[in-house]
């Protein structure tokens, strides 16, 4: 049975506002897209990645790829969804995507009732204030909310060309990675950002056995790019991908 619980407006101490729906794994992705009042998509980016357990060098390296990877998004008129919380990928990209005037939907997904620590903070406590848009879904394990993250980008982009790509990233990113490829949709590995991207990236280039990368490969659907290239080449090739390349089935 469908659920739609509520919509509220966030406010954030920056000034800035969001709208919200609470919701259920169950929940209808086109009820949401309609209760968020949410348009088509000409393309869509899925963003995966470490929410933490990144170094001081590697976050500030980050930032000059979350610059780029916002350029990109805005000349696209990309709607981009990513895990929704203030830490990490997501608090980069959402700085980035802030600066540069981005105005196409930023929708944040994420389990709401998910612990964060042993003091009973949970995951709606930090949300990051330069999205739109968030889907609180009334769950409380992380890796809850992938599906539905999933579903959405498939219900906005329609026809429209969708994409992943993976920025460092722990258990909880392979699990997004290994479903956005199994549903037919390319993902970008962005080789030394560390952790589960070098691992996939160092799999790929060494045609690992290992069950879980054997998993990902054989879906056709992964594309290794070097962080340590230029950042022309990142921008090519997401260009590349929410514009001619593979379109979501």
């Amino acid at each position: 049975m469908m659920r739609l619980l509520e919509i509220i407006e966030k406010q954030f101490s920056n000034g800035l506002t969001s709208l919200a729906v609470r919701a259920t794994k169950d929940t209808s992705p086109a009820e949401i897209v309609k209760a968020l009042h949410l348009p088509p998509a000409q393309n869509v980016l899925l963003v995966f990645g470490g929410a933490g357990k990144m170094s001081a060098d590697l976050f500030n390296k980050l930032a000059a790829v979350m610059e780029e990877i916002a350029r990109v998004v805005q000349k696209l008129n990309t709607t981009v969804l990513d895990g929704g919380t203030d830490s990490g990928v997501m608090r980069l990209l959402g700085q980035a995507l802030f600066e540069i005037g981005h105005t196409s939907p930023y929708i944040g997904v994420l389990p709401a009732l998910a612990k964060l620590d042993e003091e009973g903070n949970i995951a709606e406590s930090i949300l990051e204030p330069h999205h739109s848009h968030f889907v609180l879904l009334d769950e409380d394990r992380w890796g809850d909310e992938v599906e539905m993250m999933e579903a959405l980008a498939t219900e906005l982009a329609g026809e429209n060309p969708s994409l992943a790509i993976l920025i460092n990233g722990g258990s909880i990113a392979y699990q997004e990675v290994l479903h956005s490829a199994q549903q037919g949709r390319v993902v970008l590995v962005l080789k030394g950002s560390g952790r589960l991207a070098d691992e996939i990236a160092t799999a790929v280039e060494n045609v690992s056995m290992e069950e879980r990368f054997r998993q990902l490969m054989e879906t056709g659907n992964i594309r290794i790019v070097d962080m340590d290239s230029m950042l022309e080449e990142l921008s090519t090739t997401l260009t590349h991908y929410l514009t001619e390349g593979e379109k979501h089935e």
